[in-house]
């Protein structure tokens, strides 16, 4: 296994070395663009698949936040958008739902579209409306590098940097931390109906379960240390439930009257509140709305707050303070965005608090905790013991891949690549070439193999022996194996 897994590393860091797809290449009518979006909280893991599929003439694109262009007010390059681009491998090499579809030795460009979250998954794809994707151009800059992907960290290098958007075309395909559903209300995309689609629109939806993916709260450094202290530990500190809920609704503002972080036992607990959280749309404030507030599922449920009417700042990551004792809320457009903010405060000896999917690795800024004592690993949730974990799906518009299944050759292998990627996203033997990090914040659903089967060491560490009723994220996870 490990020499198998060494190989594919070495595979994968080979690629885009001699040749690339550069701009121009991206641009010519014969290579494939697929447009998709949301769920940045599982980016590494959508980039990764698509990676794992490539054979030659890698590009990876970034979004760049210097000055001058859409993206300053990102924390780091790549926040908003990723375009990965190649020539895909021969058919019998393809991934399993890939293979027979006309798609081998075919130029690909598969951007990724994170800002916004979950919900730009969604709505723009039900409705559908256009959506702004990363202008790939002779425009964009060469970063000097090779395109590369690291399979033992993770890591991509992007080989272009773009500094604009334009507005293209609605998503071809979508993906949420939760099912289109639960996108109303305060989850709701700011420009659409906060009723959520209507069911016209949510039937014009192919939707396809892929993965449960695991939340978890993550806490700056400071923070992290200070509750191992406080739990006399040297190893994964764990927060109630609780607790997070109430710091995340807002119930315990006031630091100077015994609030905020005392709830903790922590040193120096009149410190300022900061809550780096995710803006509406986001699945992984989906997620938290429901675990920690109820919310859209409990007819009373209480709501994580809103930056303006709670936050002592502007929405912004470089606030007056981290530390005077007061309270701010940061509302991010991307997970890359949260990861900022944790870091921001952590280097200003602030504490914060936020939510990160599992599968974004740690860094020396923050660290996720356990929750009620019980560790975000992939084996506690498909043991069933951890359950801040949602199931998570893609969409895309049934008329629009009919459509292209009557079109040109070109379209009919468009189709299908939407059609088979979707579904590969949710494969285990996929999952077992993913980085490290990346596998540890997903499980396979039930449905995807027998848990803990003997005869198959891969389905036995992914497949998980929980499930939500038919998909649905207001129900409970239950042992269903």
């Amino acid at each position: 296994m490990k020499l198998r897994l060494i190989a594919a590393a070495a595979s994968l860091l080979a690629i885009g070395q001699a040749q690339a797809l550069t701009p121009t290449q991206v641009a010519d009518a014969t290579t494939i663009k697929v447009y998709a979006a949301g769920a940045s909280a599982i980016r590494n893991i959508v980039g990764q698949i698509f990676l794992q599929n490539c054979a030659s003439n890698l590009d990876i694109y970034y979004s760049d936040k210097s000055t001058g262009g859409s993206f300053t007010s990102d924390g780091a390059n790549g926040d908003s958008h990723r375009v990965y681009t190649c020539t895909l491998k021969a058919d019998a090499d393809l991934e399993t739902d890939l293979k027979g579809k006309s798609l081998g030795g075919k130029n690909v460009a598969f951007y990724k579209r994170d800002a916004g979250g979950s919900a730009q998954g969604v709505f723009p794809v039900a409705v559908p409306q256009n959506s702004a994707n990363l202008a790939i151009s002779t425009a964009c800059t060469s970063t000097g590098n090779a395109a590369s992907f690291n399979a033992a960290t993770g890591v991509t290098t992007p080989s272009y940097l773009c500094k604009t958007a334009e507005t293209l075309r609605a998503p071809d395909l979508g993906f949420s931390d939760v099912e289109p559903r639960l996108f109303k209300g305060l989850n709701a995309l700011s420009g659409f109906s906060s009723a959520g689609l209507t069911t016209a629109q949510a039937s014009g939806l192919t939707v396809v379960p892929t993965f449960q993916t695991i939340m978890a709260v993550a806490v700056t450094n400071t923070l992290y240390t200070a509750l191992q202290t406080a739990q006399n530990t040297t190893g994964v500190p764990s927060v109630p439930r609780t607790v997070v809920g109430s710091l995340t609704r807002g119930e315990l503002t006031s630091p100077a009257d015994g609030l905020g972080w005392h709830a903790l036992g922590v040193a120096d607990p009149d410190k300022q509140v900061n809550i780096c959280r995710r803006a509406a749309g986001s699945g992984t404030q989906a997620a938290a709305n429901l675990l920690f507030s109820g919310f859209p599922c409990a007819a009373t449920a209480q709501v994580a707050p809103a930056v303006n009417g709670d936050s002592e700042y502007a929405n912004t990551l470089t606030p007056a303070s981290w530390t005077d004792g007061g309270f701010f809320v940061y509302e991010a457009s991307s997970a890359g965005n949260v990861e900022n903010c944790l870091a921001n405060a952590n280097a200003a000896g602030g504490y914060a608090i936020g939510h990160l999917s599992r599968e974004n690795a740690e860094k020396p800024s923050w660290k996720h905790v356990a929750l009620d004592g019980v560790a975000p690993t992939r084996a506690n949730m498909i043991d069933g013991k951890y359950d801040y974990a949602v199931e998570s799906t893609a969409q895309y518009r049934t008329a629009n891949l009919t459509a292209l299944e009557a079109g040109s050759a070109d379209d009919k292998a468009k189709a299908a690549f939407i059609k088979g990627f979707a579904k590969a996203v949710g494969r285990p033997v996929n999952m077992d070439k993913l980085a490290a990090a990346a596998k540890d914040g997903l499980a396979a659903l039930p449905t995807a193999g027998k848990y803990k089967d003997p005869n198959d060491s891969i389905a036995a560490a992914f497949v998980s022996r929980v499930g939500r009723t038919a998909g649905n994220n207001c129900t409970p996870f239950s042992v269903v194996q």
